[in-house]
């Protein structure tokens, strides 16, 4: 996995969860507008009946996988983190964090960080090269300890 692919796994995974939430709330707005009469009349459907237990059992899936999305998130979170603290120039560290955890533009980097747009992009650049490094040292070391 290439070095900014890693970096976009967490917003990727915000981005996930967030349509996740976008459809949990669909259901639940279709769930509203079934309405179950109880008039008094006996009915021999049940047909909203098990719409709205379809609907349920629907939203109880969705904020289940939510719920492991947002699990998801903080590990893919805890560990691009931890690559970013690997990197040995601080301006590299900002760069990365801004970019890749705080889901900032280039602009508001660069004005941020008090350099032009060309810069910031430059730095991002050799910033990538620094993680590429980490990246590969923490693969071999992971397939080394797959062997023993």
């Amino acid at each position: 996995m290439e070095a900014k692919q890693f970096l976009k796994q967490y917003q990727e995974t915000l981005v996930d969860i967030r349509n996740f939430e976008s459809q949990k709330q669909e259901l639940e707005n279709l769930a509203m507008g079934i309405t179950v009469s109880t008039d008094g009349e006996r009915v021999q459907s049940s047909g909203r009946k098990d719409r709205m237990a379809e609907l349920a059992v629907k939203i109880a899936d969705a904020e289940r996988e939510i719920m492991e999305q947002r699990t998801q998130a903080f590990h893919k979170l805890w560990e691009i983190e931890e690559v970013i603290k690997g990197v040995k120039t601080s301006d590299y560290r900002k760069i990365l964090h801004m970019r890749y955890i705080e889901n900032q533009t280039w602009e508001k980097i660069a004005v941020a960080l008090n350099y032009s747009y060309q810069w910031a992009c430059k730095l991002h650049g050799r910033a990538l090269l620094e993680v590429e490094k980490i990246l590969r040292v923490d693969r071999s070391l992971y397939s080394k300890s797959d062997i023993v």
